[in-house]
């Protein structure tokens, strides 16, 4: 069965202007002749809708390591067609691979210094479909790091999701003889270092639980909130679009929400010190088992 088409216009925000300007074909023939490589379809269509800039969707899962763990990856910005950090400008991709050390391999469609986006040739040609690779050049020892992440930039786009959508919250109703203090003390075997966000409006306590090490983005957060004043999840946290859950509950009280990536939530739980397991704190109106 045939995937739908990409909507393209669903990686970028609506209006957004591209950071190299509108793209018109004969700046596509002068990026390839420059270049010497043909550039993908898809690749040329994402840059009709905005000639470079951020994505909106930008999150892709990579494959299990070693240790049974999968990574979330970032593409946060495609580099556009055109002016000085265009892809064929005087700091894209050939400046790029000679002052990183990428591999030659093909044309650099993001970077961030040590970690880049490249389009690889190698083995289809420079007339070819280029799969897609991700190099580190600080993870490799005498040559840069690199995984392959799809066979070709389509599927790539296919695979890109919100940030917020590897999320999804556990909120648990605090029996009234529970306090903050309460819980801090039973999550310190998880390194827990509670902050109070101070907006009058938007008053609640947070921690960040560093579930998986080196992968910050994927971190566990607590949130203890009075329930008459629901936090705004964007002053505290940089996943854009993902809010708190307004839960039913008698007035003044507290919840405690665990804001949790799906791609652990189990193992996470089950991870939970066993104080707050033998609270068997309530759950919210979805129907959530209590934890224990």
């Amino acid at each position: 069965m045939k995937s739908p088409p990409i909507d393209f216009s669903s990686f970028f925000e609506d209006g957004q202007e591209g950071e190299c300007g509108p793209l018109k074909p004969a700046m596509v023939r002068v990026a390839e002749e420059s270049l010497g490589y043909r550039l993908p379809k898809a690749y040329i269509n994402l840059l009709m809708v905005c000639n470079g800039g951020a994505l909106k969707r930008c999150a892709f899962l990579m494959p299990k390591s070693e240790d049974d763990i999968q990574r979330v990856e970032y593409f946060h910005n495609v580099k556009g067609i055109g002016k000085e950090k265009g892809i064929n400008g005087r700091y894209g991709s050939k400046y790029l691979i000679k002052e990183w050390n990428y591999p030659d391999v093909g044309i650099v469609i993001s970077s961030d210094g040590h970690t880049s986006f490249m389009l690889d040739y190698s083995d289809c040609g420079s007339n070819g479909e280029p799969r897609v690779i991700l190099v580190d050049v600080e993870l490799g020892d005498d040559a840069p790091y690199v995984d392959v992440v799809a066979p070709d930039f389509e599927s790539f786009l296919k695979t890109l999701r919100a940030h917020s959508d590897f999320y999804s919250f556990i909120s648990y109703v605090v029996p009234p003889d529970i306090s903050l203090n309460d819980i801090k003390l039973a999550t310190i075997p998880l390194g827990l270092k509670w902050k109070t966000w101070p907006h009058p409006q938007d008053k609640h306590d947070w921690a960040d639980w560093n579930f998986v090490p080196d992968q910050s983005s994927l971190d566990i957060r607590f949130f203890f909130v009075d329930n008459d004043s629901i936090p705004s999840i964007e002053a505290s946290t940089h996943i854009e679009g993902l809010n708190i859950p307004e839960i039913r509950t008698t007035k003044g009280a507290k919840v405690l929400h665990l804001m949790v990536p799906e791609l652990f939530r189990e193992k996470a739980m089950n991870k939970l010190p066993e104080k707050i397991r033998d609270w068997k704190l309530m759950p919210h109106q979805t129907g959530q088992e209590p934890v224990g």
